[in-house]
């Protein structure tokens, strides 16, 4: 696993004071960033799996899996890498700011704080990370049971401000504040919010090895047998509501995914053998299963 550097998003600090009805991050919580430039594209997913804890406070490990590709813009060709780095250390205090640890310096950085967020008026001055421009628009996103707003400086070709919860999105003002990157998608419990026309099936998936994703314990599944030739049947005691699956390697790539019924078989005999990541999510949340095909 390679040294975990940050690259996601460039957060502010200011204090909290809205009552949330659940935490901002949780065990399924997911970033995918497109970076792009000279020859380079990069497809970056940052998540959380599992937690740590360093004295008496407890963080999330996170990570970031990254799909490049690097074409050489003299000579011709392309080199495709598959990377994981992680994991950094990420907690959520109680009043909602993010925080990012260090143990070798022992130190928190604070990394998004959504006050500034939740206070901001069409009009005020969007003075974020040395941004220096105006508020011109609020727009207020369903995610699962919550709704999160989300603010937009005056870069002209769309909203990438910041958002609740989230972080920020973009480039904010239309000089002054230029990213050579972007926030594409969000996802959490299952449900994905998507910025501008990204395609999120392109971006890796997390190959998370925490079991303890999903915290209604009621809401399990079976994969058996396990390892398996090529066909796995799964089993789960979760309601009827719609259940997608995805199966992806060690690096986080999409091998295959689908819909599940109640009970039903996924054929993995076109697939090479090897350890594989099953993640099922509904409306609820996520879990997710080591699997081998032989």
């Amino acid at each position: 696993m390679k040294k975990f550097t940050f690259l996601l998003l460039m957060f502010v600090n200011v204090g909290f004071t809205q009552i949330t009805f659940f935490n901002y991050l949780n065990y399924t919580s997911e970033w995918r960033q497109y970076r792009g430039g000279l020859g380079e594209t990069g497809y970056n997913t940052y998540y959380l799996d599992g937690d740590q804890t360093f004295g008496s406070i407890t963080y999330y490990n996170f990570y970031r899996s990254e799909h490049k590709i690097e074409t050489n813009i003299y000579f011709g060709g392309t080199t495709i890498t598959d990377t994981v780095y992680g994991p950094g250390y990420l907690r959520e205090d109680s009043n909602g700011k993010f925080w990012f640890y260090d143990p070798e310096t022992n130190t928190e950085t604070l990394w998004f704080d959504n006050q500034p967020v939740i206070n901001a008026n069409i009009g005020d001055t969007y003075n974020f990370t040395g941004a220096n421009c105006v508020i011109e628009n609020i727009v207020n996103y369903p995610l699962g049971s919550r709704t999160l707003k989300r603010i937009c400086g005056q870069y002209t070709t769309g909203c990438t401000g910041s958002m609740e919860g989230v972080g920020d999105i973009g480039m904010v003002c239309s000089a002054g504040y230029e990213f050579t990157s972007y926030m594409a998608c969000y996802t959490k419990d299952g449900n994905t919010i998507s910025f501008g026309n990204s395609d999120c099936s392109l971006y890796p998936v997390p190959n998370r090895s925490s079991l303890s994703i999903i915290e209604n314990t009621e809401n399990t599944f079976a994969v058996f047998p396990n390892p398996s030739n090529g066909v796995f049947n799964i089993v789960t005691n979760w309601d009827n509501s719609e259940k997608k699956y995805s199966i992806t390697n060690l690096v986080g790539l999409v091998v295959k995914k689908g819909y599940l019924n109640n009970t039903m078989s996924i054929d993995l005999s076109d697939v090479s053998s090897g350890v594989y990541i099953l993640n099922i999510t509904n409306n609820i949340g996520m879990v997710t299963k080591k699997i081998i095909k032989q």
